[in-house]
C-alpha cells in the first residue's frame, strides 16, 4: 500500500510515518518511480506505534518493543524498562495531582471572600545594622 493509503488507514499522517520510516520502526520497498510501498502488515505496526507513543514512549524506546513483538518474545529486560517508565510516569502524575490540588485551593479563595487573608501590615523598616548586604537600603 501507498503511503496515502496507509496514512488514511491509519489517521496518521505522511509526515509521521516518513518520520517512523526514518526511525527504523517501520519499513517501506521502493517501485521503480520510487514510491514508497508497504506491506499489509505495517497496519498493525502503525497501531502499536501510536499506542506506544500514547503511553509516553519516544521512538529510541519503541524500536526495541517493536522487535520483541516482531520476534513474537518477550525479554525481563523489556518488562523491567516498562515498568521503569510506568514509574516515571505514575511519579508525573502525583506532581500533577498535586498541582491540581493546590490550583483547587487557590480558586476556593478566589471565589470565597472570606478566606482572603487580611491585608498585609505596615512593617517599618528594619534599622541598617541588621540588613544584609545583598538587600537594597
Amino acid at each position: 500500500m501507498k503511503i496515502g493509503e496507509l496514512s488514511a488507514a491509519t489517521g496518521v499522517s505522511p509526515r509521521s510515518l516518513r518520520h517512523y520510516e526514518a526511525n527504523g520502526l517501520i519499513e517501506a520497498e521502493r517501485t521503480p518511480g520510487r514510491q514508497r510501498e508497504y506491506p499489509q502488515e505495517t497496519l498493525d505496526r502503525v497501531d502499536l506505534i501510536q499506542q506506544l507513543l500514547g503511553a509516553g514512549l519516544v521512538s529510541n524506546e519503541i524500536r526495541p518493543i517493536l522487535n520483541a513483538v516482531a520476534a513474537g518474545e518477550s525479554s525481563e529486560e523489556l518488562v523491567a524498562e516498562l515498568l521503569a517508565r510506568r514509574e516515571v510516569l505514575a511519579q508525573r502524575l502525583a506532581g500533577l495531582s498535586t498541582a491540581i490540588k493546590r490550583l483547587e485551593e487557590m480558586v476556593a479563595i478566589a471565589r470565597s471572600p472570606e478566606l482572603h487573608c487580611a491585608p498585609a501590615q505596615e512593617f517599618p523598616p528594619r534599622p541598617a545594622s541588621t540588613r544584609r548586604a545583598s538587600q537594597p537600603r
